[in-house]
């Protein structure tokens, strides 16, 4: 919504009334069948949009309507320090930030995982190896801080890895019409990075 010149007062406005429509609708039962969940939302929202700048006599802010409680500072907060990049549009930011979001939430999930073995400490310090991130530790220091063998460690970071895209494969299948396009969607997905 930002991204497409609203302002945030705006933006809070057509976004509670796209998912308001979107449920009166009942329009989350029939997406099973319609194929990606994201290409969908985004479809919707192209309409949602189109349809409201034609209404001329829409509602002010709340009206008669009970709000849907969203975390807007969060998300104002987040668009404000988005990077801007002259060749992302609205679509292409919205398709990076859903690839974000769903990293985030198959991260949390394994993490839950890891959690409930009372493995978090393993989880905490082979994580950054699923993300890439520069401050991984070694696999012997991962050892010495756990007291497990580097050989151990090397095979629990494996096993991360097969949870990881186990997980990350349950949670795409999850936004896509048939289970047969679970790997076009993840190279789509990635490909947004």
């Amino acid at each position: 919504m930002r991204r497409n010149g609203h302002n945030p007062e705006q933006s809070q406005d057509l976004t509670q009334g796209f998912f308001a429509d979107l449920i009166e609708r009942g329009d989350f039962a029939k997406i099973q069948k319609r194929g990606r969940f994201r290409s969908y939302l985004l479809a919707a929202l192209r309409n949602f949009l189109m349809n409201e700048k034609a209404k001329a006599n829409a509602l002010k802010r709340g009206g008669d309507q009970e709000p849907l409680s969203l975390d807007w500072l969060a998300l104002e907060g987040r668009y404000l320090i988005e990077v801007s990049d002259p060749r992302l549009n609205a679509e292409k930011v919205y398709e990076r930030q859903w690839t974000l979001t769903l990293l985030e939430r198959v991260l949390a999930t394994l993490r839950e995982q890891y959690r409930e073995r009372e493995l978090e400490p393993l989880f905490e310090a082979l994580s950054p190896h699923l993300t890439g991130l520069s401050e991984a530790m070694t696999h012997a220091e991962v050892g010495q801080l756990l007291k497990m063998e580097e050989g151990a460690v090397k095979v629990a970071l494996h096993r991360m890895r097969k949870r990881y895209g186990e997980a990350l494969r349950n949670e795409v299948a999850d936004t896509v019409g048939e289970l047969k396009n679970v790997d076009d969607e993840l190279r789509y997905l990635m490909s947004t990075l």
